[in-house]
């Protein structure tokens, strides 16, 4: 296990080592969403926080929720919680956040301590997602409440498809997608541990009218695949993954539709462990 400066464990995955593709993710959905998407606003519209809640964010990412938080005036306690050593330190930048660097299944605050808890786009990265949300629900207060966003199944299909047929191409492994939390169910994970679950669809697509913003967005999930470790392997898989967004943009006249989609599962009544 590797160690980092303050003597907690670093992540074992490299998918978060560097922050830049989630910020390219989370700019694209921002930019080319035909419809305005903001994963943020709609966990903060499902909070309806007074501002002097606990809370903490599980899976800070890029730290910008925190950072929002605190900017608006929350005056509460914001604790900003996250595996990856990258994540961790852009949390301890934001000023009135505490940053835990720490696994998600093993939350290092005492039984009943918080009162909002946030798990936002995460779940699916953990080995045991019912760990995740059972301990989402031992730090939180009798009436805390649970958030979570979680993708629908198989979003971004039309470019997922591109990437995996390169690695292919390449002769590469394709990593099989197992991903089971989802819209479809993500209310029965949550409801092993909370009395009172709601679901939230937001269906929307990505809008691309050329090929270049396509191409950094499809560049961004390579981490998905492990295929940013080697940078010889990542330029070849960059150059096969832009001929086939030219090509398809030279041969089409109409701009390329990407389905996508998350929901925000709302939770409250913790149960009896």
């Amino acid at each position: 296990m590797d160690i980092d400066r303050d003597g907690v464990r670093r992540a074992s995955d490299a998918e978060y080592a560097n922050l830049t593709p989630l910020q390219v993710r989370a700019d694209t959905h921002r930019r080319f969403s035909r419809r305005d998407d903001d994963v943020e606003a709609a966990v903060r519209d499902a909070l309806t926080l007074t501002g002097a809640e606990t809370v903490l964010d599980i899976g800070s990412g890029t730290g910008s929720f925190v950072q929002q938080l605190v900017e608006e005036g929350h005056t509460g306690r914001v604790i900003a919680l996250d595996i990856s050593h990258a994540a961790y330190l852009a949390a301890r930048q934001v000023p009135g956040v505490e940053a835990i660097h720490a696994s998600a299944d093993d939350i290092p605050l005492p039984d009943g301590s918080v009162d909002v808890a946030l798990s936002r786009h995460m779940l699916y990265h953990c080995s045991s997602p019912e760990a995740v949300v059972a301990e989402c629900a031992r730090v939180l207060t009798d009436d805390g409440v649970f958030v979570a966003t979680v993708n629908h199944a198989r979003t971004v299909p039309m470019i997922r498809h591109v990437i995996e047929t390169e690695l292919a191409a390449l002769g590469l492994a394709v990593p099989e997608y197992t991903n089971w939390v989802t819209t479809a169910t993500v209310a029965e994970l949550v409801g092993r541990s909370f009395a009172s679950v709601d679901v939230v669809r937001h269906d929307n697509e990505l809008v691309f009218t050329e090929p270049g913003p396509l191409v950094r967005y499809a560049t961004s999930l390579f981490t998905l695949y492990g295929a940013d470790e080697n940078p010889a392997t990542r330029q070849l898989l960059v150059d096969r993954v832009t001929n086939r967004v030219e090509d398809w943009f030279g041969a089409s006249t109409e701009p390329w539709l990407e389905p996508k989609g998350y929901s925000v599962c709302t939770a409250r009544g913790v149960l009896p462990a």
